[in-house]
């Protein structure tokens, strides 16, 4: 199956809020989800919850004092979780804000340093706590959501299964849907959605809506499936960077993450112009490189552009602004 095909595909389920399928080999629709089935699955978590307490199963905060008594696991580590957390938020707008890719390089290295750390931490803690009330809750939560998620029709109003059968279905059975669940939900990946909101295909009819979600879906905003807000989101946020021009190159555009970071730099880029406008002020230029300078307007050749590099290595990375004035910026 092609690349544009299965954009389109993913257009086109996402805008019907099901998927077709099979299941057992006949065919079958599998309903998005929207925040009101996530509302109706919570009484499920809540009874689950209350079950496995009234079980004696313990809840996540008396497990987590039974390894920590026991030797497993620290306080300090707990700590350091939720330390990391708001940690690589913080870097992570920081990096947004740097307009050179040295600069950004930099925070990147920690960005990944402080996740590998954390997805340690987190792995090495989910693997002592093992079953808890809470972890019992969300499992039956999502069995719940996938079994009632199947459908007869594109419309989703006809269940495939019964309430009654979901009572009583047993592992193996229940382990199939799962599996057909998650691997029609796989089109759905952030990337996907990213790719497909980025496309012409998208964006032509995007632009007629005039960021209305109603006017592209045509149902009220509390109704739209967590794919259409995510699609649409992304949608108005390649709208707006398309929109405000600029020379994007052809790998940059086919890449959703890498047209967010060159709007981003291109956009600081121009602040650090702004800034810097004044005669005579020193404008840092750490590590940039011809296609950085480029991208701030200056138009010039490369001998003047490798002059201009030369002098702001020598400087220390930074440049006067009648200097870049003189270059025919």
């Amino acid at each position: 199956m092609s690349k544009k095909l299965n954009l389109a595909i993913v257009y086109a389920e996402i805008s019907q809020g099901s998927s077709s399928n099979f299941c057992d080999g006949k065919p079958c629709f599998i309903k998005h989800f929207n925040s009101l089935d996530n509302l109706e699955s919570e009484d499920v978590y809540e009874r689950a919850f209350e079950s496995a307490v009234a079980r004696k199963v313990p809840t996540r905060e008396e497990k987590e004092s039974d390894i920590i008594e026991r030797g497993l696991w620290t306080d300090a580590k707990t700590k350091r979780i939720e330390e990391l957390e708001p940690f690589i938020e913080t870097l992570k707008v920081t990096k947004s804000r740097y307009a050179f890719e040295a600069q950004r390089r930099g925070v990147t290295k920690q960005i990944e340093e402080a996740e590998k750390e954390l997805f340690e931490l987190q792995s090495t803690r989910a693997s002592l706590m093992n079953v808890t009330a809470e972890s019992f809750g969300t499992t039956r939560k999502n069995n719940y959501l996938i079994f009632r998620s199947f459908f007869e029709d594109k419309e989703c109003k006809t269940p495939l299964f019964s309430q009654q059968e979901y009572q009583y279905i047993d592992d193996v059975e229940l382990n199939k849907i799962t599996d057909i669940f998650i691997k029609n939900n796989m089109k759905f990946e952030p990337m996907s959605i990213k790719k497909l909101a980025v496309s012409g295909e998208f964006l032509n009819n995007f632009y007629l809506c005039e960021d209305n979600p109603y006017t592209f879906f045509g149902k009220p905003v509390c109704l739209l499936t967590h794919f259409q807000v995510q699609l649409f989101t992304y949608g108005r946020m390649y709208k707006n960077i398309l929109s405000n021009g600029g020379k994007i190159t052809k790998e940059v555009l086919e890449n959703p993450d890498k047209l967010i970071e060159w709007n981003e730099k291109n956009k600081n880029v121009k602040e650090v112009m702004a800034r810097h406008s004044k005669e005579g002020e020193q404008m840092s230029m750490p590590g940039s490189t011809r296609e950085e300078l480029e991208s701030m307007g200056i138009k010039t050749d490369n001998s003047q552009l490798d002059e201009m590099i030369a002098k702001a290595a020598k400087s220390g990375g930074k440049l006067n602004m009648n200097d870049i004035l003189k270059m025919g910026y």
